[in-house]
């Protein structure tokens, strides 16, 4: 890390920058305002001996954890060995699913209404410390989210199927085949049906189809299961450097990074857009 301290000047403040960068790239590491009248022959030398004590700390500062969202859990896993990392864990995983759908969870109780169950977990041959994690407040929330999904799912496949019995098949298996891509689209519904044929004057065969839409009590309850959850991972399996209860606090930190990029973004920080 190479330290360059560079001053500027803003006349219309009255205040003066002190910014260190580092080599080529100039990565801002470090800044220090002062007021516009301050001389540089004192600023600049302070300034050197506050970067000297920073990359000191830095030195020797423990091991960093390396926090994020679901998109960098699959490549810390296949990649991260050297990295302490600490990431939710996709849904879509057959591991975090089976943990999302499990009914006898001893649960640890911490505030706000969250709730932790930990666990040791082996994923891609990398052993990791996994927190399932349950908030009330989330649970409510997708409870009302699924029940409305439930409704709307039934009104629009119930007029779609109503236009399938109303309608003549020459073909058993063009019906069955119908049938068949019909019920994929269904989530949280199944069918109850009949086929039955009949000759045309012309002794040509015909099918219809007699359905009804009923709810899927099998995977709503399963629905119901996942709500409120998700899953936490992290590769520090050592629970005194960070304790268990820790986990989720130091997940949610990563609110403080994006309400930082929202400052900057606004219109009220007056540079121009940043994207």
């Amino acid at each position: 890390m190479y330290g360059h301290a560079k001053n500027k000047r803003f006349d219309l403040k009255q205040m003066t920058l002190l910014l260190a960068n580092t080599g080529k790239n100039g990565f801002p590491v470090w800044i220090k305002s002062h007021s516009g009248n301050v001389s540089d022959q004192k600023t600049l030398e302070l300034a050197a001996q506050r970067m000297q004590k920073l990359c000191q700390a830095i030195k020797d500062a423990p091991p960093l954890l390396f926090v994020g969202d679901s998109a960098m859990y699959a490549h810390c896993v296949e990649n991260g060995a050297n990295l302490l990392w600490l990431s939710r864990v996709p849904d879509k995983i057959k591991l975090s699913k089976e943990l999302l759908l499990k009914n006898d969870v001893n649960w640890t109780k911490l505030a706000n209404g969250y709730k932790i169950s930990c666990s040791r977990q082996v994923y891609k041959n990398v052993e990791q410390r996994w927190v399932l994690v349950f908030s009330q407040e989330a649970y409510d929330k997708e409870i009302k989210t699924l029940e409305k999904n439930i409704d709307k799912e039934y009104e629009e496949f119930s007029k779609e199927l109503w236009h399938m019995c109303n309608q003549i098949f020459g073909c058993q298996k063009d019906l069955e085949g119908a049938l068949q891509q019909f019920s994929k689209k269904l989530k949280y519904h199944q069918l109850d049906y009949q086929i039955s044929d009949s000759l045309s004057r012309k002794k040509i065969a015909r099918f219809k189809l007699t359905a009804k839409l009923i709810k899927n009590q099998e995977a709503i309850n399963n629905a119901r299961l996942t709500k409120g959850k998700f899953i936490l991972a992290t590769n520090q399996l050592d629970a005194q450097v960070l304790k268990d209860e820790e986990i989720l606090p130091a997940y949610k930190e990563q609110s403080g990074t994006k309400s930082g990029f929202k400052f900057i973004k606004d219109n009220a920080f007056e540079v121009d857009s940043i994207f």
